[in-house]
């Protein structure tokens, strides 16, 4: 089993020290939040441990911001999750950190359940404290193993464009990934210069999980066998998957100008004859920003049931359900679509 408290001087320098507090300060300047309370999803691992030290290095040299770490122990390995919570503890005790702990059983949850839950927790805090930011520590590493997992799994654009940077959690509540600039080694490299020790998820070895064997076997066979810039492949690929995302949004926005009669949290409804000579795909990324102007989930709907949406928009067709409750019901040339 693999050990679960590491000393960063067993590790070694494998690269140049890339200033971590400078990257993060470009991330997430001070003067986004010198006069505002920010809350730091901290696990006690080796990213969020320097997630933690790196903003309160930034906060003792330019800052006034509150920090606040909220650890979520889901008692998944016993002894060893408990142990987790009490080095978090105690660092924020040794930084003079707010420290906010809870535990909740996650034992018949799914990975996805149990990271859903975390967020709304970490939301649920944010408005308790009137935070302004809560910050994951999510580095490029993260982003490429995402980026990998979901290629396989036969991701369209929306897919390739990975973990976002930002993202709105409530009105004045924002969460925020400072670190996806920031390699692993990068992260390995600050601590070893801190003498900082963080805890080792034992998990995090075993092949049972598909993100592991991406970066535990998967990656090392790619870089050593293929191609050794293979991870910054699919960094390029991303770059250009956002850039192509970016133009058929713009251009789907000015279809969806034409086609839109009403939209509502419960009803969506388009005029179809304003769809003719509209690219199949274009028709698609209408559709997509009209699902989520109207704030329905998304979560579920395949890219079989938005190939049968456009079905609707080009010709008759019968009304269908799809996830979430949703009712599209074809009139003519309206279609409609109505939330159950």
């Amino acid at each position: 089993m693999a050990r679960n408290y590491l000393r960063v001087s067993e590790f070694s320098e494998q690269a140049d020290y890339h200033d971590f507090e400078v990257i993060l300060q470009q991330e997430f300047a001070t003067s986004k939040w010198h006069d505002v309370r920010v809350i730091l999803a901290v696990s006690g691992g080796a990213d969020s441990v320097a997630l933690l030290r790196g903003l309160y290095a930034l906060r003792a040299k330019q800052s006034h911001g509150e920090l606040h770490v909220v650890h979520v122990n889901h008692r998944w390995r016993g002894e060893q999750s408990d142990a987790d919570e009490q080095f978090v503890a105690d660092l924020c005790v040794h930084l003079e950190v707010k420290c906010h702990r809870l535990r909740i059983q996650a034992e018949n949850k799914t990975e996805e359940e149990a990271r859903n839950q975390r967020y709304q927790i970490f939301l649920e805090k944010a408005r308790e404290l009137g935070a302004r930011y809560v910050l994951t520590a999510h580095t490029q590493d993260d982003q490429i193993e995402t980026l990998i997992d979901r290629i396989f799994r036969g991701t369209g654009l929306t897919g390739l464009q990975g973990i976002p940077r930002t993202r709105i959690l409530d009105h004045g509540i924002t969460l925020l990934r400072p670190m996806l600039t920031h390699t692993r080694t990068q992260v390995l490299n600050y601590l070893h210069k801190l003498d900082q020790d963080y805890r080792e998820d034992s998990s995090n070895q075993s092949l049972d999980y598909t993100r592991n064997r991406i970066r535990n076997e998967l990656l090392p066979l790619l870089k050593s066998q293929y191609h050794s810039d293979a991870d910054q492949a699919v960094l390029r690929l991303r770059e250009t998957a956002l850039e192509l995302s970016d133009y058929l949004a713009a251009e789907a926005g000015q279809v969806a100008e034409k086609v839109l009669q009403v939209c509502s949290h419960e009803q969506v409804v388009l005029e179809c004859t304003a769809f003719q000579g509209v690219a199949s795909v274009i028709v698609r990324e209408v559709l997509v920003q009209l699902w989520q102007q109207a704030d329905w989930p998304r979560q579920a709907m395949t890219r079989g049931h938005w190939l049968q949406l456009e079905t609707m928009v080009l010709g008759a067709s019968d009304p269908l359900m799809f996830p979430g409750s949703i009712r599209a019901e074809k009139n003519g040339e309206l279609l409609s679509l109505t939330r159950r």
